[in-house]
């Protein structure tokens, strides 16, 4: 059961302090965020109140200006409530939960308990954020009654932006507790619950940072920086950030911090000596080329001739050169390639440098990882999500094993001289994987002790999976680009599984017949994915290619179907709701838009993107930021403000930086629902549709919208032309800009001109088209085609 944390306290205004009260705050809980009163000039406790709370005060100041951002918005900072550790204890009788995040001081901390204790309320859970002290040293001096409360709540660096939470209670643990504390940081915090074992570095540091540990050893066996980097990314599975930008980034303290702990606890593991830290890492440190916080680490930004340069550093020399350009055929072959799976597979095989380099860095890791269960958890899956969701590896250690195939891993780390764990050779004389499917279709992880398959695979209760609603046959209809699937209780889906789920003529199509059959046989639809991203916007290259071949007639006719498709989901006599996530851009925030309702998670990254390619929006998204805007807006008042802020984020091609931001954008309503689990997320949209059709749903009338008309598009065109003498946009930016102010504007009308819906769409179907017919609109379609990044010309 979800434990109600309504009110929280954080003592420690660190980085990872802070982040966890904003992450808190996010979900709309009260955080009183305490730290120690600092000391004056003259090495005294000052008096004054805000000095005395300084370090809170600072750190939320701060945060508020922090990228990534701690706060979804802005205004939830207002939730937490700076303190000292002097003046404030008493707030914690007020908190369901405290956090303790100071420093990794074994006497500190137990200091700390002793102090705090009095002041906790009876029901309060009390848990540390530490990511290598023993639950049982932190415990030694507690009462039994804390100890039943106490537990290790172990958060990732961003809190916001890494799903990863390690929960390791101890023996005397209330589960209870620990569980509903887990349900409501699952619920609440959208966070990915792994039960790890009370053990140095828990899961995913220990396994993440052995992992980093061999690419340290490999500097020194001949590999450079780059060669590593090149390999150890995207190319087997991992983030882009690959090894050293992941440490610069990280810091190289923090990173040995860490390898210290390892060392210094393993004394049974026979690794132990890969946590020992190498001489040249020392070097840096003395030297503060501690990463990106220093200014420098294993890479250095610097200017070269008024341009940007990335150097990196050579261990042999200690000293900076030019990034090499590598280019191994081996990461060449997979740069295409989306499947993760394949891609490390076809590195492992590789016989050129980078696949001995794949080798050296990821069979260790595999060795290592399937020695260590059930010594660090108890399920398989636990390792390979905290592996997903702490260090953001494409696919965990077994998952990769069963992937690659346990003969084929065994027969790699043989000819490898990796040792061989004894678990894989039983699973190969055995089940012959770690993962399988029962047959209702199920997806089973086997037991580590018996190695007997059955125990289900865990997700979110509820959670609705498309890809287990596929498996269970519920596939409906099936195009090139989209699926209709069977949700159950009336409500079908609409799934996209184009490229990066590009809006094509196939999505266009299926967006249609989903409507239609939600109409025909149930009671509304739910558009969602499973995908990481809901959609990057329309398909650009179909768009290109029409019209470079001069094809304005079938342009048209697709930007009227989309105009129509998106139109119909609003008109249709059943509820439609979009749950998206992730990048939703253009097109595919435009479908959005033209939905009865959203249900966004929260971490949703939608904006109309479309000048950045030389266009305006085309399938609905003006008319629709419009409505969002003026909705409420009384008809005698000035539109121009409004329009004026329509303008400003599709003429900046705006991002919001989370749904509770997209709400200032008029990307979303305020009506919208907003989901902090994304595994929740089509289930949550489900809900919506049912609560919808339950409470007698009607579509809403047609939108009549008064807009500024020629006078508003004259006072924007006068900002425009500003722009461009100030030399902030080019003459082909402005020509954009005045396209977009016509079409938001209404066109050429007296002010306060009512204009109907199809006249809008008429207006932004011609400024598209228009605009698509431009060589230099075309030349922004290729660049952003070709480089993957915006071309200003």
């Amino acid at each position: 059961m979800t434990k109600s944390v309504r009110t929280a306290a954080v003592i420690g205004a660190g980085v990872m302090g802070t982040g966890i009260a904003a992450h808190l705050a996010n979900a709309g809980v009260r955080v009183h965020l305490l730290d120690i009163v600092p000391k004056d000039k003259s090495g005294n406790l000052p008096s004054d109140p805000a000095a005395r709370n300084a370090l809170a005060t600072g750190a939320i100041a701060k945060a508020l200006k922090h990228k990534p951002k701690p706060f979804m918005h802005p205004d939830q900072a207002a939730l937490v409530r700076p303190g000292n550790l002097e003046d404030d204890l008493d707030q914690l009788s007020e908190a369901d939960w405290v956090i303790e995040a100071i420093i990794e001081n074994l006497d500190i901390k137990r200091n700390l308990y002793a102090r705090i204790t009095p002041h906790l309320a009876p029901h309060a859970a009390l848990t540390s954020n530490t990511s290598g002290i023993p639950l049982d040293d932190l415990t030694q001096d507690m009462s039994a009654d804390l100890k039943s409360r106490f537990f290790i709540t172990h958060f990732f660096n961003p809190p916001r932006y890494l799903r990863l939470l390690e929960v390791v209670p101890g023996p005397e643990s209330n589960i209870s507790l620990v569980e509903g504390i887990a349900q409501f940081c699952q619920n609440r915090l959208g966070k990915g619950i792994v039960r790890a074992k009370d053990t140095p570095s828990f899961i995913a540091n220990r396994i993440g940072v052995f992992g980093m540990a061999v690419a340290l050893q490999m500097l020194e066996s001949g590999y450079s920086v780059a060669e590593i980097d090149a390999v150890a990314g995207q190319p087997t599975g991992r983030p882009k950030s690959a090894a050293f930008r992941t440490a610069d980034v990280v810091g190289l303290d923090t990173l040995v911090h860490v390898m210290n702990n390892c060392h210094a606890a393993l004394t049974q593991d026979p690794m132990r000596d890969s946590f020992a830290v190498p001489n040249y890492i020392q070097t840096m440190l003395e030297n503060g080329w501690i990463g990106s916080k220093g200014g420098q680490g294993f890479y250095k930004k610097t200017k070269i001739d008024g341009r940007k340069e990335i150097l990196a550093l050579d261990i042999n020399t200690m000293e900076y050169g030019p990034k090499e350009k590598i280019r191994f055929a081996s990461t060449g072959s997979v740069r295409k390639v989306e499947d993760a799976g394949q891609r490390l597979s076809m590195m492992l095989s590789a016989d050129d440098r980078g696949g001995e380099i794949a080798r050296k860095l990821v069979l260790p890791s595999l060795s290592y990882a399937a020695g260590l269960v059930p010594e660090i958890a108890d399920r398989f899956e636990d390792v390979d999500r905290a592996m997903r969701w702490g260090f953001n590896w494409d696919l965990g250690p077994f998952q990769a094993i069963d992937v690659l195939g346990v003969d084929k891993v065994i027969e790699l780390m043989v000819s490898e001289g990796v040792e061989v764990p004894e678990l894989l050779n039983r699973v190969a004389d055995g089940p012959g994987s770690f993962y399988g499917t029962a047959d209702n279709g199920d997806e089973t992880v086997i037991d580590p002790a018996s190695l007997q398959a059955g125990q289900p695979s865990e997700v979110s209760a509820g959670a609705i999976i498309l890809k287990d609603v596929h498996r269970n046959g519920k596939l409906v209809h099936k195009e090139t680009s989209a699926s209709i699937l069977d949700l159950g209780d009336g409500v079908f889906g609409l799934e996209f599984h184009s490229k990066m789920n590009a809006v094509d003529d196939s999505i266009i199509k299926t967006l249609g017949l989903a409507v239609d059959r939600a109409v025909r046989d149930g009671v509304g639809l739910v558009i969602s994915n499973d995908d990481e991203n809901f959609s990057v916007g329309a398909n650009l290259l179909l768009i290109l290619m029409a019209a470079r071949g001069q094809q304005w007639d079938q342009l048209e006719q697709m930007i009227r179907n989309f105009q129509e498709a998106n139109r119909a989901l609003r008109q249709s006599p059943v509820p439609v709701v979009a749950a998206p996530k992730g990048l939703t851009l253009g097109g595919g925030l435009e479908v959005c838009l033209g939905a009865d309702a959203v249900q966004s998670h929260i971490e949703c990254y939608h904006g109309l993107v479309e000048v950045g390619v030389g266009l305006i929006p085309g399938g609905g998204g003006c008319k629709e930021v419009l409505v969002r805007l003026l909705e409420n807006v009384p008809k005698s008042a000035d539109p121009f403000p409004y329009v004026q802020k329509a303008f400003e984020a599709i003429g900046m091609a705006k991002v919001a930086e989370s749904a509770a931001e997209g709400r200032d954008y008029g990307y979303m309503r305020r009506t919208d629902g907003i989901t902090m689990n994304r595994m929740d997320l089509t289930s949550h949209a489900k809900a919506r549709v049912l609560g919808m059709a339950r409470s007698g749903y009607a579509p809403t009338p047609d939108p009549v919208l008064h807009l500024p008309g020629r006078e508003g598009m004259a006072n924007l065109s006068v900002g425009i032309q500003g722009m461009v003498w100030s030399g902030y946009i080019s003459e082909h930016d402005a020509l954009i800009g005045n396209k977009l102010a016509e079409v938001l504007c209404g066109g050429d009308v007296a002010p306060g001109t009512a204009v109907s819906e199809e006249q809008i769409l008429e207006l932004e179907r011609a400024n598209f088209l228009s605009l698509v017919g431009e060589e230099k609109s075309q030349a922004r379609m290729e660049h952003m085609l070709m480089k993957g990044k915006p071309l200003r010309n």
